[in-house]
């Protein structure tokens, strides 16, 4: 079974991210959490397609419009 982590400032770069881009249009947050969520769902989905390294310095990364480390393990 694989197993989704991500460090945990990730949450606060992401809320942060939310407020930033409804300061550039209301709204456009709003769309970046729901990518940002999908992005999620589909390495939950499909984790084989997502880089994996033995070293975890060098886990795989989802990128979206603002870039998180996001690692899949098993």
């Amino acid at each position: 079974m694989w197993q989704l982590s991500y460090r945990p400032e990730v949450e606060d770069d992401i809320v942060e991210a939310v407020v930033w881009y409804d300061d550039k249009r209301p709204g456009l947050g709003d769309e970046f959490l729901v990518e940002y969520l999908s992005a999620i769902q589909r390495i939950r989905d499909n984790p084989l397609l997502f880089a994996v390294a033995a070293d975890r310095d060098q886990m795989g990364q989802a990128s979206l419009m603002s870039p998180s480390t996001l690692s899949v393990e098993r």
